[in-house]
């Protein structure tokens, strides 16, 4: 956690708050009691003020507190990203094992004479053989 630094937080850098939301610091008032207000990102953009600790109240907690300088959750979107990259994985190896049992159940139970069957049945090969190399299609949820 980045320490509150106040000449990087009035240069633009967002603070972070108690309750995990960022805020900006735009104005100084040395005199005022509360010498820094600014607003909360999103939302309503709320806005607020604090005194020289980052504090909202002097006699008690808020929410919007600042704690520290805020940083950017890299780790989290990375981690989002393998999550999605190990369903996406495991969404293609089991389409490709459910289009495999389709034609082995197709092949073992079709009549030997059908050849429209045949035919089908040797075009899946050749789509579940694109599948297994990377080609799958786009599929829409």
């Amino acid at each position: 956690m980045k320490k509150f630094n106040v000449d990087d937080a009035l240069k633009g850098a967002p603070v972070k708050l108690k309750n995990g939301l960022k805020a900006y610091i735009k104005k100084y008032r040395e005199d005022n009691v509360f010498v820094y207000s600014g607003y909360v990102a999103g939302g309503r953009g709320e806005v607020r003020s604090w005194n020289r600790q980052g504090k909202e109240y002097f006699n008690y907690e808020s929410q919007y507190d600042i704690v520290s300088m805020w940083e950017d959750q890299e780790l989290e979107t990375n981690l989002e990203t393998a999550k999605e990259n190990i369903f996406e994985k495991a969404l293609k190896e089991t389409i490709v094992r459910v289009k495999q049992n389709s034609i082995e159940y197709h092949l073992k139970n079709m009549a030997p004479t059908d050849m429209a069957a045949l035919q089908k049945l040797m075009a899946d090969k050749k789509s579940l053989e694109r599948w297994r190399a990377g080609e799958l299609p786009d599929f829409a949820f």
